[in-house]
């Protein structure tokens, strides 16, 4: 295995080389009310790969094996089964995807997801990213051992199981995310209506309190400044004229091509595309990883966007004055509880405000008397504004340039 550079990415140097990279990159997102956190989780890894080793106790004799040691830099935080994405080049003829496989520290055997890159011309892999779920207590330094499994025992000796994540079309018309922590729904746009995201589930809701908490229902009145009221969760886009107002594109055909580029099963990629907004085509790119509660949506158009606003719309999150939410809590750390108070946390009514920034990167609406889950927002991209969030509506903007024709949220 040889030279990796960036977050994610180790390497070999020669014989016994070892190098330390950062590579654990995870979106922490919402469990509930409780464990509201958003950003990139660091971890220290290692690898030890000399040129040709025995996997002891793997039953692989004289195959190369690499030695990956990952650490918590910060100390305190205990992590559970989150996904180590790791990204590596490989020798010609070192490693090829089907037969890759990891063992864990307590010795399960587990078949990593391996997403290629590039390829030798014998088939082998040249470039991959590998993921695979990790455990990590303070102050430990666990040991998972990569190595490529031979013969028919492979199916056989794996131990680790997967959580289910699987994308399904429901219909002609829908297309279903299916995730261990949450359920998504998506309206694709056919029969003349908006494509968007009209349905929500958070699994960790408590008997009898899993509802829907995209609320579609017809007699919203308040104005939407852009977007389709009443038709769930999509995007927008508007040419801005010389005088500065935003001229609607008008929004137009279906999502008609579904691409799965990765089926799991630990991420899972979904691209759909064929809408338009005016003669642009659109792409949604959704990402989910399992075990965590953020589902990733890029969302971008081809062609000319310089001078182009472009955005997503809520129309409407299910809260007050219907059910579940009647509050919400922005991610800023300064307004937190130092242990002692009892009137917190600083949570407020359903109520629309408007940011450039979200506070801390995130908000989430939420109900405190009972446990219907929670929704939140990530802001992946600074270059958005949020307008009018806290209220049951609300729309994100940005201008596109050139060289950025979309724009990422995280839910």
């Amino acid at each position: 295995m040889r030279r990796g550079e960036g977050v994610g990415h180790w390497s070999t140097a020669g014989a016994g080389a070892r190098v330390e990279a950062r590579g654990w990159q995870a979106i922490l997102g919402l469990a509930g009310v409780a464990g509201v956190a958003g950003g990139v989780l660091g971890v220290l890894v290692w690898l030890w790969a000399p040129e040709r080793t025995q996997a002891t106790g793997l039953g692989v004799d004289s195959l190369p094996a690499w030695e990956i040691t990952l650490e918590e830099p910060t100390g305190i935080d205990r992590r559970d089964q989150e996904v180590v994405s790791v990204k590596a080049t490989f020798a010609a003829g070192e490693a090829r995807a089907e037969r890759m496989r990891l063992r864990a520290p307590g010795g399960e055997i587990l078949r990593p997801q391996v997403v290629a890159q590039s390829s030798h011309p014998d088939g082998s892999l040249r470039e991959a990213e590998i993921l695979f779920p990790a455990t990590l207590l303070p102050g430990e330094r666990p040991v998972y051992t990569l190595f490529q499994e031979t013969g028919k025992s492979a199916l056989r000796r794996e131990t680790g199981h997967a959580p289910p994540l699987e994308v399904r079309r429901i219909g002609v018309g829908r297309l279903e995310l299916v995730h261990d922590r949450y359920g998504v729904i998506l309206n694709l746009g056919r029969e003349k209506t908006t494509p968007a995201i009209v349905g929500v589930y958070h699994k960790g809701a408590a008997e009898l309190r899993m509802l829907n908490l995209v609320d579609t229902s017809p007699d919203v009145e308040e104005p939407l400044a852009h977007g389709v009221r009443s038709a769930g969760f999509g995007t927008w886009a508007a040419s801005v004229e010389r005088s500065g107002e935003a001229a609607p594109l008008p929004q137009s055909g279906a999502f008609d091509q579904i691409d799965i580029l990765e089926s799991g099963p630990y991420r899972l990629r979904v691209r759909l595309r064929g809408a338009r907004h005016g003669d642009r085509v659109e792409t949604w790119e959704l990402t989910a990883t399992a075990g965590s509660p953020i589902l990733r949506w890029r969302s971008s158009l081809e062609g000319q966007t310089d001078g182009l606003r472009y955005g997503h719309f809520f129309s409407s999150v299910s809260a007050t004055p219907y059910e579940p939410f009647d509050k919400w809590l922005d991610g800023e750390e300064t307004r937190f509880p130092d242990g002692w108070e009892v009137d917190h946390p600083p949570d407020q009514p359903i109520a629309p405000r408007t940011w450039k920034d979200l506070p801390g990167g995130h908000l989430v609406y939420y109900r405190r008397q009972e446990n219907y889950g929670a929704l939140g927002f990530l802001e992946l991209d600074r270059a958005l504004e949020w307008q009018g969030i806290g209220g049951r509506q609300f729309y994100t903007a940005r201008a596109l340039t050139s060289q950025e024709s979309g724009t990422e949220i995280g839910l």
